[in-house]
């Protein structure tokens, strides 16, 4: 079982290392939380189903509620992932999340990924 402390304190970091670049998602007025452009790299493991993936992303924008990420494969909304960073070389336990939206695009896939914590538990 992954600790809930754990998890915000990581991705209180990840939204930490976005703000160091100091742009915010444009879109931020429509949102509950400002969400930082992300370019880093993830990985997903999806949780539903028999068999369990990894799937290599990349992020464009992360806010304390919700990660967005660029995907070569499709992952239907309410699938069920462990987000992890190559930053974290495998010391850390990851952060779940889920599946919130999947929209098809140029390239592959626009993935809206919900963390299990909500912001007023942080």
């Amino acid at each position: 079982m992954i600790n809930q402390n754990v998890a915000r304190h990581l991705v209180d970091r990840w939204v930490a290392e976005a703000e160091l670049l100091g742009k915010s998602d444009q879109l931020a007025i429509k949102r509950g939380q400002v969400r930082f452009i992300s370019p880093g790299d993830y990985r997903l493991q999806s949780l539903d189903g028999s068999e369990s993936r990894e799937h290599c992303v990349r992020g464009y924008n992360i806010s304390i509620s919700g990660l967005g990420v660029m995907s070569k494969e499709r992952l239907p909304a309410g699938t069920r992932v462990l987000i992890h960073t190559d930053i974290d070389n495998g010391n850390m336990p990851g952060v779940l999340a889920s599946v919130i939206h999947c929209t098809q695009t140029v390239g592959g896939y626009k993935l809206g990924l919900q963390f299990d914590f909500h912001p007023a538990e942080v």
